[in-house]
């Protein structure tokens, strides 16, 4: 069937949904490969390769012998106007302050 997604792309698309819509989370633990797999009627093979996708894109995160994690960050939005302010520059104060403001950078 041309112009049709693949199966991994339609399975992360939906899981996708769900995480943005705030169905599922931050730090909600997701379904083992299996379920997932079995919900969408598709091989493991095929629900590794999105929650791959989904990895990548930083929307969850696996963590060895716990499961996936639903992974969501605040968007950083850039204000360029602001940024090379005195009081930013010269004063020892890091430039992704500005953007960042308390935010940790640390990623765990």
């Amino acid at each position: 069937m041309a112009g049709e997604q693949p199966a991994y792309r339609r399975v992360a698309d939906q899981l996708r949904r769900l995480i943005l819509s705030g169905e599922l989370a931050e730090g909600i633990r997701l379904p083992s490969l299996r379920e997932i797999a079995a919900q969408h009627g598709v091989a493991v093979s095929i629900a590794t390769r999105a929650l791959d996708v989904l990895r990548a894109d930083g929307l969850v995160m696996a963590r060895p012998g716990a499961g996936t994690y639903v992974r969501r960050f605040e968007r950083i939005v850039r204000s360029s106007p602001g940024r090379p302010a005195s009081g930013y520059w010269g004063a020892g104060t890091a430039i992704q302050d500005h953007d960042t403001g308390p935010r940790a950078r640390a990623v765990t």
